[in-house]
């Protein structure tokens, strides 16, 4: 990952020459300086993943049960630990799939802007996951 979209895409000074060379095709558009400022981008995505994770009991120590009935191109499991459950739904397909499931509660984090979620159903979009509450 390149830092910036300048001279060296931030990895030395300009007058420096880098131990790797910079791939000069793409620097401009995959970097962390222009990723930060992009709420949707992966670098944001995988900070938001890792911070709910951390903060997040049952994703990190809870037991893990595979849900019966999705449809074969999403993989949807449930995270419990204590008193708290976690619902991971990931859609693989390249068409949205409409997913039965019982007491979903607050979204936690959503790759797609339209995701439907209802008490007893979540519409997810084709390669896009959600992670919901239970219970």
């Amino acid at each position: 990952m390149q830092w910036t979209a300048g001279d060296n895409a931030g990895f030395c000074p300009p007058d420096a020459a880098p131990w790797l060379p910079v791939n000069e095709h793409n620097k401009h558009e995959r970097n962390v300086e222009r990723q930060q400022a992009d709420g949707r981008s992966l670098l944001n995505l995988y900070r938001a993943l890792l911070t709910l994770r951390r903060e997040t009991p049952a994703l990190h120590a809870g037991t893990l049960t595979l849900l019966d009935g999705t449809p074969t191109h999403v993989l949807g499991y449930m995270r419990r630990h204590e008193n708290q459950s976690v619902v991971v739904l990931l859609n693989f397909g390249k068409k949205t799939a409409n997913i039965p499931l019982e007491n979903i509660g607050a979204v936690l984090l959503d790759t797609s802007e339209v995701a439907g979620v209802a008490t007893r159903a979540v519409t997810l979009p084709a390669r896009s996951a959600i992670i919901t509450t239970c219970g």
